[in-house]
């Protein structure tokens, strides 16, 4: 897949970010590469999304569950064959039996809704971190809202994420034996850089590389796991 593949919208300044995260002095071994698969329908139904978050009326009071609950507990038992299985939908939503990771494992594309096209799935490979990997299928708006939601949650103590042309946003940063490292970019307004770190030996990024690189980079935030993970 290409580079034009994996970004439709990448502008030629998110190509010379994405080369130079690649190509940066104190870069780990990535180990993966990925893409966001952002269409300019779906970056519509993402800014769409960012204007309702920052509306402010979420309709969900302490309590009492969202108003959207209904509908989507109804698509699920609806579209899914997972829950469709259990025939007639509970009444009252704790009546719903709870799922874990053996029924993902088992049969994942069984959560899949019928009416979802299939053509732009996508996939993420969980690292297995609090059990055995996973494949979960999911789709590119999915991933694309995760910035809106996090300037959203930093807004909320009064912090203002500011990334644009040139700049990276994000640099992941965890501590696992085993773990995909990436150097992705993002679009949205603007196509900010994100990277993900890991810090060990075996993927050739050391604490000292995660700073030497961030520093240079100067993310405007770094999420990371700060202690060894059992993987």
């Amino acid at each position: 897949m290409t580079d034009a593949e994996r970004f439709p919208l990448l502008t030629e300044h998110g190509r010379q970010m994405l080369q130079r995260l690649r190509e940066h002095p104190h870069a780990p071994r990535y180990t993966a590469q990925c893409g966001n698969r952002l269409t300019a329908d779906y970056l519509r139904r993402v800014l769409a999304f960012e204007a309702e978050l920052n509306a402010g009326s979420h309709d969900w009071s302490p309590g009492a569950p969202p108003k959207w609950l209904d509908g989507f507990v109804e698509m699920c038992f609806r579209d899914a064959p997972f829950y469709r299985r259990y025939g007639a939908r509970p009444a009252n939503f704790h009546d719903i039996p709870t799922i874990d990771r053996a029924d993902l494992s088992r049969e994942i594309w069984s959560f899949v809704p019928d009416a979802l096209s299939l053509d732009d799935l996508i996939i993420y490979a969980t690292s297995g971190t609090t059990g055995h990997p996973l494949t979960i299928p999911s789709h590119p708006i999915v991933g694309a809202c995760y910035t809106p939601l996090i300037r959203a949650a930093l807004a909320r103590r009064g912090i203002e994420l500011k990334s644009g042309r040139g700049q990276v946003a994000c640099i992941l940063v965890g501590y696992q034996r085993r773990a995909y490292t990436t150097p992705p970019s993002l679009r949205t307004r603007t196509t900010p850089g994100i990277s993900n770190l890991t810090c060990t030996p075996a993927t050739g990024a050391t604490r000292t590389t995660a700073r030497s690189s961030s520093t240079s980079a100067i993310p405007r935030f770094i999420p990371a796991t700060p202690s060894p993970s059992r993987n």
